[in-house]
């Protein structure tokens, strides 16, 4: 199947099934509006990219997270616990991710060394605190769903740029389906849930932790990607007319914003990475 023709698959299939809720459910899609994006994005991986499900490396690994996160943010969106009961779970979440992504598996009776014990501490705390970073912007919708599409997008491009096809795949997949639903979103005004943000947040850091591990020289180039964190942050100091437009020329500024940091990544990978 050509290329192109693919790469539309998730974002339209996401766009037909988010209007879908919104006109049958009304309101009460908010609940499960997380659904539209993460069937898009498995349903583009399992079929189109295909990284294996059984889980014996970091790639394949990344599909496991997915469904993991997919089904903690529904649960999260349904019942909506109280937000300390939802850091919680989130935190659990991560770290039990973070302990698989180490050692390989889940099982308790696997022997951690001090480094390994180092590193499953710091990948949690880093994963928590962007995941929170990212929470703090669920009241501006369409901010989020340009920082976590540009983002899904420079990862695919910096796998790209390495040769890595299968993290490739997964970021393009993702950040079509982010895509459509940033479109649904412009459109309709609604809101991102919490499950969104854990179903994107997850696989985009399982990617760059896969990239890291699987492609040794990228790594100084992947230590630029969380500055697009601060993104947002910057675009709000920016000064825009009091008029219309100020609408859509904040979101490109944003996306100009969050992109920088990827295309200074993108340049110390060709640096670094190509011989």
């Amino acid at each position: 199947m050509n290329t192109a023709v693919t790469l539309l698959i998730p974002p339209l299939l996401t766009l037909v099934l988010a209007f879908a809720l919104h006109i049958l459910a009304g309101e009460r899609a908010q609940r499960v509006g997380l659904v539209p994006v993460a069937l898009s994005v498995l349903i583009g991986w399992i079929f189109l990219v295909r990284p294996g499900w059984v889980p014996v490396d970091d790639v394949s690994r990344i599909l496991h997270i997915a469904v993991g996160a997919s089904l903690l943010g529904l649960a999260l969106d349904i019942f909506k616990p109280h937000r300390l009961i939802t850091a919680l779970l989130s935190a659990i979440f991560v770290l039990g991710s973070a302990y698989a992504t180490v050692t390989g598996g889940l099982s308790p009776s696997v022997h951690l060394s001090l480094r390994e014990g180092a590193v499953v501490a710091g990948l949690t705390v880093v994963a928590f605190l962007s995941l929170a970073r990212l929470d703090t912007m669920r009241a501006r919708s369409l901010s989020l769903m340009v920082l976590l599409t540009v983002l899904a997008s420079g990862l695919a491009a910096l796998s790209a740029i390495v040769g890595d096809d299968a993290v490739q795949g997964l970021a393009m997949g993702l950040a079509a389906a982010l895509a459509g639903y940033f479109i649904f979103v412009a459109v309709t005004g609604s809101a991102v849930t919490d499950g969104l943000v854990r179903f994107a947040g997850m696989p985009i850091l399982g990617m760059v932790w896969a990239l890291a591990q699987r492609q040794p020289d990228l790594r100084l180039a992947l230590l630029c990607v969380p500055l697009v964190l601060f993104a947002e942050t910057t675009a709000l100091r920016v000064p825009l007319p009091a008029a219309r437009i100020s609408a859509l020329l904040y979101p490109l500024i944003l996306a100009v914003l969050v992109s920088l940091p990827l295309v200074l990544a993108g340049l110390i990978a060709f640096v670094t990475t190509i011989p």
